[in-house]
């Protein structure tokens, strides 16, 4: 089995995908049988990716819009899989289930030509992560026959040469070029690249999730996986809290009670309208009728007051900061 050390073939990988033309049409599934899916991955000396789905599986759609939508990521995917999907309620579809142990959905297997699986993705649909997997599965083919020419022909050069090694006439979307940065900074095991791709963009909560994703990547890359499992489970932490309405809360009314500034209540006051809109409690809604009020917005102070004594009133709770809040506004 190929033994590629997983930074150079993420620099080389990443360094001949992005070379992809305007006119790419995304991720090419083969429309004929396994058989002869298998038999053309052979010809091609290419491997096999198949996702398996059924009508109502609507991770298995997401699974397959990013890697269509990915532009990057379908173009990779075209050069080295014959593509392959497998409907599961089929009566063809069903054997392969049975044969490869299809228990669950969403499932992509990384297959060599012959069926072997090589990788397996139990519906992570991320795709960065999509994108890493591919690379494992590739590096452990048995053989480089994989994209001849194209690939084989950055044999001796150097690791930081291959990452560059692209058409300086094309256009790149800032998607693209982070992932240009990335390999950069993978191929050289340099953190300093990392984090100027990082300090880019903006501040916003998927921005700075996508960032997240590309740390991970990058630790995965140069094979420091505690690192990348540790960010993993800080994000899942993360995640976790951003769909807390209570977390929410507790960050809006903490802040209210150690600032009274301006800039500080208009902050508080994103957080507890976050917190409402998760889920509408009479404690989010009397703090938010007391911030509103500090900030001078007494007609909605009023309005949200009064909707937190109702609803404390529904679940038999007192609502006195709300009954200040309206005795203050008289």
């Amino acid at each position: 089995m190929l033994n590629i050390p997983i930074r150079f073939l993420t620099a080389t990988l990443l360094g001949f995908i992005f070379q992809f033309q305007a006119s790419a049409t995304g991720l090419h599934f083969f429309s004929g049988s396994w058989d002869d899916a298998q038999s053309l991955a052979r010809k091609q000396h290419k491997a096999l990716f198949v996702t398996a789905y059924t009508d109502w599986c609507s991770n298995c759609q997401t699974i397959e819009q990013q890697a269509t939508q990915q532009p990057a990521l379908a173009e990779f995917y075209n050069q080295h899989f014959v593509s392959y999907k497998v409907d599961i309620e089929s009566p063809d579809g069903r054997r392969f289930a049975q044969n490869y142990g299809i228990q669950a959905l969403p499932d992509c297997l990384f297959l060599d030509a012959y069926g072997n699986i090589i990788e397996r993705n139990h519906g992570n649909q991320d795709h960065w992560a999509m994108l890493n997997i591919a690379m494992q599965a590739v590096a452990q083919l048995p053989d480089r026959a994989t994209a001849p020419n194209k690939m084989d022909s950055f044999e001796g050069s150097s690791e930081q040469a291959v990452a560059v090694s692209v058409h300086k006439n094309l256009t790149y979307t800032n998607e693209q070029k982070q992932g240009l940065q990335l390999a950069n900074a993978i191929a050289q095991c340099d953190e300093q690249l990392l984090q100027g791709m990082l300090a880019s963009g903006t501040q916003s909560l998927e921005d700075k999730r996508e960032k997240e994703q590309a740390k991970i990547a990058y630790y995965r890359g140069i094979n420091d996986l505690k690192t990348a499992s540790r960010l993993e489970r800080q994000q899942k932490m993360r995640d976790a809290q951003q769909k807390d309405p209570i977390f929410w809360h507790r960050k809006a009314a903490d802040l209210v009670r150690t600032s009274g500034k301006k800039e500080s209540l208009r902050l508080a006051l994103q957080w507890i309208e976050r917190s409402i809109a998760l889920e509408p409690r009479y404690d989010s809604q009397e703090t938010y009728s007391y911030i509103l009020y500090k900030l001078g917005k007494k007609k909605s102070a009023r309005v949200a007051a009064q909707k937190a004594i109702q609803l404390a009133n529904s679940v038999g709770k007192p609502c006195y900061g709300a009954q200040n809040v309206l005795q203050a506004l008289k």
